[in-house]
């Protein structure tokens, strides 16, 4: 059974906003994200970021890596640092 506190941070709500290379750049690896001001559920951001960190996984080229994780960052700094402890570098450790 999730805690009081796990069920409050399945319930946060966030927004963040996506530059359009960065966008293009996610598309392009295969993260599908929109440009401009994104509403975000907790559900959403922690799939989104799955997906960032496998696209990482296979980029090559340091100015497309710095766009994925600039998405990826903003998407862990707006959910907190719980959210970034347990989200961030989960698939790096598989």
């Amino acid at each position: 059974m999730p805690s009081m506190f796990d069920q409050e941070l399945q319930d946060l709500q966030g927004r963040i906003w996506v530059d359009v290379r960065e966008a293009k750049e996610c598309q392009a690896q295969g993260v599908s994200i929109q440009a401009g001001n994104l509403p975000l559920a907790y559900e959403d951001a922690v799939q989104l970021v799955r997906r960032l960190n496998k696209a990482l996984r296979s980029v090559q080229r340091v100015h497309i890596r710095r766009r994925l994780e600039t998405v990826r960052n903003s998407i862990c700094f707006c959910f907190g640092p719980e959210f970034e402890a347990a989200h961030r570098y989960e698939d790096a450790a598989q």
